[in-house]
């Protein structure tokens, strides 16, 4: 299980004091099943604990450190956790929501939150959003959905910044040395050029809300079977456009609009939209977050996705309900 959580941990670092204990002796052990006793295959075998990423994430504390043993029953919706030149992050909060992740990965990066010792990342309970803005009356158009792809979100960038809650993480028992690890709060913000849009808990939006997260993606007759990605899609027998007339198309793409800034996302109108955002993994990750996070229903088209379906607002209109539907594009 090491071997696999450092899998995607290029250049993470290892603390020598971590040969005086044995390994399976740490916290983060805990709640993986026993290893077979016979075959090959036995990790496949091995069972995960329920909350395997915050295990991960006191594997790796204990690893960095050599003595700090975290309990992962703590660690849960621990956003990123940074000690020294590096900051471990929930693999989620650096790729494309409808990439498949595994459930105990986690990515590193080069940097420091510049506070001493080991620092756990947590979201606040309450991510806030800017209120609607009477003066950008003029900016929010909700266009009808053309079908064409495009990237109206290019401007669009995430800022983490700590918050003054800092408590330190205490074992019972294990003296003092445990106050070089502290919880810390921190707000993943998003941002349109220098305008604050609002505050995003991204792993609560993706995790615990996954009844209002749909990735489209999957087989398709228009793409090529290098392309088809996941065998579950399921594919409507109208999305071929052929079979439905140019009148049918028309009147079903009225009931769809288009999202092409963030103003228009925050005060959409009474029926699905679609938000473009083409080939921007970080602007699609944080309209996902901010739409779930205000009780939206989402639609995640998947990259490459077939544009002979998708360009047909027939298709789309089909997946969605109502004004609460946003369909990521």
């Amino acid at each position: 299980m090491i071997a696999r959580i450092y899998g995607s941990l290029p250049g993470a670092r290892i603390s020598t004091k971590i040969i005086k204990r044995q390994i399976a002796s740490g916290r983060w052990y805990t709640g993986y099943g026993n290893r077979p006793e016979q075959g090959n295959d036995w990790f496949s075998e091995l069972k995960l604990p329920k909350d395997v990423r915050a295990h991960s994430f006191a594997c790796i504390g204990l690893f960095e450190t050599g003595d700090t043993d975290l309990q992962p029953e703590t660690l849960h919706g621990l956003m990123a956790l940074s000690t020294g030149d590096s900051i471990y992050l929930a693999a989620p909060l650096l790729c494309d929501p409808c990439e498949t992740i595994r459930p105990w990965e986690v990515k590193r990066v080069f940097g420091s939150v510049g506070r001493p010792g080991l620092s756990l990342l947590f979201s606040p309970p309450a991510p806030m959003v800017c209120p609607q803005c009477l003066d950008a009356w003029h900016l929010i158009t909700h266009d009808d959905y053309d079908g064409r792809a495009a990237d109206s979100f290019a401007n669009t960038s995430l800022h983490l910044s700590l918050t003054d809650y800092r408590v330190p993480f205490t074992n019972a028992h294990e003296g003092v040395r445990d106050i070089e690890t502290f919880f810390q709060e921190a707000v993943v913000s998003v941002y349109d050029g220098r305008e604050w849009v609002g505050d995003v808990d991204i792993l609560k939006s993706l995790e615990q809300s996954t009844h209002k997260i749909h990735k489209l993606v999957g087989e398709c007759p228009h793409l090529p079977e290098d392309v088809c990605l996941d065998a579950s899609f399921r594919r409507p027998a109208f999305a071929n456009s052929s079979k439905k007339s140019a009148e049918d198309t028309k009147i079903h793409a009225t009931t769809l609009s288009t999202v092409d800034n963030w103003h228009e996302l925050l005060d959409r109108p009474k029926n699905a939209v679609v938000a473009r955002a083409d080939n921007n993994w970080l602007a699609r990750l944080a309209i996902v977050a901010l739409a779930v996070h205000q009780g939206c229903r989402v639609f995640v088209v998947s990259k490459p996705s077939c544009d002979v379906c998708f360009s047909n607002p027939y298709f789309i209109k089909e997946w969605t309900e109502g004004e609460d539907d946003v369909v990521v594009y």
